[in-house]
């Protein structure tokens, strides 16, 4: 991969030799100018910054008209940028680490931009560079069982993972080597996939692992070659307690959709390990006054990382977003399974809440204080696992060991006042 120098003076000879239009031209200029903040030996955040401006939307027409020099010119920065958000020794200010790990996200979010308005169009052409690409990416993020996750923010890896999954649905030539050990492999993407707690990224490193799945072609070897690639990721029993289960799951997935048994794959990982994301069925969930059906089998709560999460769908737009309920805006819960308030065998969780939900990262409006809620059912014999997952997450004093019983249950409401009504 060549230095960032290197990559600036071969994208200005592409350019020059292509002859081509001044706002492209312009572009370039801004981003070399810019570039130059990356040698400096004490960068301030507002440095940063600016350079954000220009690595994601400027870049946009350069991809256009030369990929190949301006990906490498990308490569070359994300792996710098990377490297100075790994090397924490050097800061002593927390938002500094942040800003670089917020530029590397943004060059990651300018790569997906383009590879959407291919609109699913094949790029193979200019596979070595979106090879480089991924090894980079692999190389940072993929660091294998025993050595730690990575240090990076969740919107840092999310990207990462997208970029990945969105790279190999266009080429066949990334697929075959990202199942290759020297670039990815599937003991490295079983162990991301074991040792991840948020939601979205396991939902993203699965949806990597279905691109990533080799095809049969209906034929003996290609059958084979699929059941090698499924045990090298979920087929440790160091990594996974249940891979019996998994493998059992990947081995019935014909004609199965894939929302379906990644479903099931999460159920299996929140039944052995409490510390996963934990999702619980529901029939609706109100928030704010505001009813969201939840429809579908794989439409569930998910008690995540740091909040409550679930897909909503907003009214007149038929468009899905994800509500967050952050466990920070908490301010109490009550438990409700009298018999003339809720229909047996449930009980109703009501959540009231100090700040209003997210939808789309966005705080949702709300008619007034007094509506800050999360209200659904759940049923009785989920209640012990909801009670311990909040308890394993730091949000109740527990000295109790989960017991899924209504009398036990109620020794589960330590936090914040709980309270239970009968």
């Amino acid at each position: 991969m060549p230095n960032i120098p290197e990559a600036t003076a071969a994208l200005e000879t592409a350019l020059h030799k292509k002859g081509v239009e001044s706002h492209v031209q312009n572009a370039f200029d801004n981003l070399a100018s810019c570039l130059v903040l990356l040698n400096s030996s004490s960068p301030s955040v507002q440095m940063i910054r600016k350079l954000c401006t220009v690595l994601r939307q400027p870049l946009l027409p350069l991809y256009n008209v030369c990929l190949q020099p301006a990906l490498q010119l990308s490569c070359a920065v994300l792996s710098t940028v990377l490297g100075k958000v790994c090397d924490t020794h050097n800061f002593e200010d927390e938002n500094l680490r942040a800003a670089w790990d917020t530029t590397a996200e943004v060059i990651l979010s300018g790569i997906l931009d383009f590879l959407d308005q291919q609109d699913g169009a094949n790029v193979e052409s200019d596979g070595a560079a979106w090879e480089v690409l991924c090894r980079i990416i692999c190389g940072f993020f993929f660091v294998g069982s025993g050595r730690g996750l990575p240090a990076f923010s969740i919107p840092l890896c999310l990207s990462a993972y997208n970029a990945l999954t969105e790279i190999a649905a266009r080429q066949i030539s990334i697929q075959n080597a990202l199942r290759q050990r020297a670039v990815l492999g599937g003991e490295r993407l079983g162990a991301a996939i074991s040792g991840t707690r948020d939601y979205l990224l396991l939902e993203a490193l699965l949806l990597l692992f279905a691109r990533l799945l080799p095809p049969t072609h209906n034929a003996a070897q290609g059958k084979l070659r699929r059941v090698k690639f499924v045990k090298e990721v979920l087929g440790s029993s160091k990594l996974f307690k249940c891979s019996v289960e998994l493998l059992d799951v990947m081995q019935n997935i014909s004609g199965t959709h894939w929302d379906d048994v990644a479903a099931r794959i999460i159920d299996i990982l929140a039944r052995n390990e409490i510390t996963c994301p934990q999702p619980f069925s529901i029939n609706e969930i109100d928030v704010c006054g505001r009813i969201f059906p939840q429809p579908l089998a794989t439409d569930r709560l998910i008690m995540d990382k740091q909040a409550f999460l679930a897909n909503i769908v907003i009214e007149n737009d038929d468009v899905c977003e994800s509500l967050q309920v952050p466990y920070s805006h908490i301010r109490t819960i009550t438990l409700d399974n009298s018999e003339q308030n809720v229909p047996k065998g449930k009980v109703l969780i009501t959540v009231y809440l100090t700040s209003p939900p997210l939808v789309a990262n966005v705080e949702m409006q709300s008619p007034g204080e007094s509506h800050l809620h999360a209200k659904f059912l759940l049923q009785n014999d989920a209640l012990g696992r909801f009670m311990e997952a909040l308890r394993r997450r730091g949000k109740i004093e527990l000295s109790q060991s989960t017991d899924e019983s209504e009398e036990k249950a109620q020794e589960y409401l330590d936090w914040f006042g709980i309270q239970v009504h009968k």
